[in-house]
């Protein structure tokens, strides 16, 4: 069961550190270029179709992220055995954080593409629900409403 922590933990952490390693290189590919622009207090018209595609896509499947977790999270509580449970558990963390690493590759990749590094912004509050997202043995017992003998089994194998 350990091993099951640890593996979502780590692929979480590549995939956090995969994140800003890429934020980095488009930010390092954006900074010598003339045309990048920062546009963070000037007035636009309206939303353009990058942006567009972002709130049309990044806001539902972030929302989707948490959806799903949710309605997960209330399946595997009705599911019998610490065993299904966990891998249950693997399934939708593996779930919610692909969701929302989507989103952080697209507000990334349409930074590089436009040369707007404003477009950040977006990874940003993607980055942020990203690491609300951690899995956690806590959050584990809590969402998935393990009984007191299965949460004492479960600490005392991760302690």
């Amino acid at each position: 069961m350990l091993t099951i922590f640890k593996r979502l933990n780590n692929m979480y952490l590549v995939l956090l550190v995969g994140q800003a390693l890429f934020c980095l290189t488009v930010v390092f590919l954006q900074i010598g270029e003339p045309e990048t622009r920062v546009v963070l207090a000037a007035y636009k018209e309206g939303p353009d179709t990058y942006e567009r595609l972002l709130l049309m896509l990044g806001l539902p499947l972030m929302g989707a992220a948490w959806l799903l977790s949710r309605k997960r999270a209330q399946e595997g509580a009705m599911i019998e055995g610490i065993q299904a449970k966990l891998a249950h558990y693997r399934q939708t963390v593996t779930l919610r954080i692909t969701l929302i690493e989507i989103v952080n590759v697209m507000a990334m990749v349409i930074a590089l593409l436009a040369g707007d590094m404003s477009y950040l912004l977006y990874f940003a509050v993607g980055l942020f629900v990203f690491l609300m997202f951690r899995p956690s043995t806590s959050g584990f017992i809590r969402h998935y409403a393990l009984s007191p003998q299965e949460a004492a089994e479960l600490k005392t194998i991760a302690a």
